[in-house]
């Protein structure tokens, strides 16, 4: 567990889980008794579990029963006052979660410059979600963080603020802050990664190939390894790419995610038999609906509009209320050659959600043809 600032946001965005935990009070998870790490490890391996599957009310009463409970470091304030705030915005409408926002802003000292900024962003992000956000918001989590920089020498608080950087979209910023620390710590990966990351998205290809480099030559876990090839694929590097993921997948070949990496780099690499086994391999592992419908696109992407249109309908019983996978479901349905339906389809997502741009474009494209 190797967590960069005492935020329970920062270090559940850290913490990778595998395993699955039952939702219960998080106060009485035990998991391996020789060491406080480990019991940390599986409070915020619980938050991360039920942080994906929606489960805010039991992380909500959780967080406040431990409130009063010194040995829970992991909730120690601020994070725990973020966490909560994060949590209550999501079950809330827009101005009760503004509201609960202004008092977790107002409760953190001054002078805390790395939390006040954490606070900000995370404002930012949530009340986005509803639509309800500001570029105040953004303006003052990026202010903090420039302040931060400006005035710590903490490792650790440096770090966390190039983070907030990249989060709020100032790559080049936040680029040159991990290439600084990058070179006071060569043997992080995570550092290395988060270099990786920030060079690609700014152009600096051969900066960011060999930050990624660097990660697959230090002990890194899977994880930074992915996302290495990930970064490789993006900057036209997807045969390095391809021997990654696939030594990867050769370890955890129940990992459906890892293939539908190979299939996309497969694609890339005009590996078009190799591909399509690869969608349908993590179709097979049937974990979950995210996997299912990246799988679909690809399979769309091979020429199988038909089988993805089918899985994408599917997908979308279950979540009818989903405006991203309609539009998804829409292109596959015109792909498969039921234009006029599609395009009728496509006519009543844009009016439902005019703001939706892939909705939009793919309407757009359609009535080009």
């Amino acid at each position: 567990l190797k967590i960069v600032c005492p935020d329970l946001l920062e270090a559940t965005f850290l913490v990778e889980s595998r395993g699955r935990l039952p939702i219960v009070d998080i106060g009485k998870i035990s998991v391996g008794a020789d060491a406080a790490k480990d019991l940390a490890g599986g409070r915020l391996i619980w938050i991360r579990r039920a942080e994906k599957g929606g489960l805010y009310n039991p992380l909500i009463d959780s967080l406040e029963k431990a409130a009063g409970r010194t040995e829970l470091a992991v909730f120690r304030p601020p994070g725990g006052a973020v966490a909560l705030t994060v949590y209550r915005a999501r079950v809330s409408d827009v101005a009760a979660a503004s509201r609960a926002w202004a008092s977790a802003i107002a409760s953190v000292s001054g002078n805390d410059s790395c939390n006040s900024a954490t606070l900000w962003l995370e404002k930012a992000a949530e009340l986005s979600r509803e639509g309800g956000s500001s570029p105040a918001d953004r303006a003052a989590a990026l202010e903090l963080a420039h302040k931060v920089l400006a005035s710590s020498a903490d490792p650790m608080k440096i770090r966390h603020a190039a983070l907030i950087l990249k989060a709020l979209g100032a790559y080049g910023e936040a680029a040159v802050v991990f290439g600084r620390l990058s070179r006071s710590f060569p043997g992080d990966a995570q550092l290395q990664s988060e270099l990786a990351f920030c060079s690609a998205r700014i152009g600096r290809k051969e900066e960011a190939l060999q930050a990624a480099r660097r990660v697959l030559a230090s002990p890194a876990d899977s994880d930074l390894a992915r996302r290495a090839a990930s970064v490789m694929q993006s900057l036209d590097a997807p045969g390095e790419a391809a021997v990654i993921l696939e030594r990867l997948a050769a370890g955890a070949p129940e990992d459906a995610g890892l293939q539908v990496n190979l299939a996309q780099v497969y694609i890339r690499l005009g590996r078009k038999e190799d591909g399509l086994r690869a969608a349908r391999k993590a179709l097979a592992l049937k974990s979950g609906a995210e996997i299912d419908r990246s799988a679909a696109i690809l399979l769309q992407d091979l020429g199988f509009a038909s089988e993805a249109s089918e899985i994408l309908e599917r997908l979308l019983r279950a979540a009818p209320n989903d405006a991203s996978l309609e539009t998804d479901a829409a292109v596959a349905q015109y792909l498969s050659g039921r234009r006029e339906e599609a395009v009728a389809r496509l006519r009543k997502i844009v009016a439902r959600h005019p703001g939706l741009v892939a909705a939009r474009r793919n309407l757009d494209a359609a009535l080009s043809k």
